[in-house]
């Protein structure tokens, strides 16, 4: 059900299309001397992401590790029990998920004792895995001095 209610709206039209990824997707590299490229590499550049592609018709602006993650986010099956929270940073993404994992699992607060990153995976996640970059950030983020 959610995914064909996506699909109904223009920007998340591509969730329950199926052509392949050669088909569904434009990508363009991000230069230095465009005017994306210069606001980019001024304002966002960082240890994780030297270089930025766009990506379709709208011409999303994304990390060029993107790519590597492309055909396994255009794949991944939406299950109709799914909840997806998506929000701004420091919006109350924590507090939602936390009362979202509670209404969902009938007020199990000695279950809600588990760290919230086991009870509610985040998407993003897996990607971040397969770069040594963000290995001792993430040992950092769970140790009980930030839980």
């Amino acid at each position: 059900m959610f995914a064909s209610i996506l699909g109904k709206i223009p920007q998340y039209s591509t969730i329950s299309s199926k052509c392949s990824l050669k088909e569904c997707r434009k990508v363009k590299k991000v230069e230095n001397s465009d005017e994306i490229g210069e606001i980019i590499h001024r304002d966002f550049l960082d240890p994780f992401c030297n270089e930025y592609v766009l990506i379709g018709e709208e011409e999303t602006s994304l990390g060029i590790n993107y790519l590597q993650f492309e055909e396994e986010i255009r794949t991944f099956e939406i299950r109709d029990s799914d909840i997806i929270v998506a929000s701004y940073p420091k919006a109350g993404t924590t507090w939602t998920q936390e009362l979202v994992w509670l209404i969902g699992n009938d007020l199990d607060f000695k279950a809600a004792e588990e760290h919230l990153d086991k009870r509610f995976p985040h998407f993003e996640y897996n990607t971040y895995q397969r770069f040594p970059y963000f290995t001792n950030i993430f040992k950092i983020m769970h140790h009980s001095k930030f839980c």
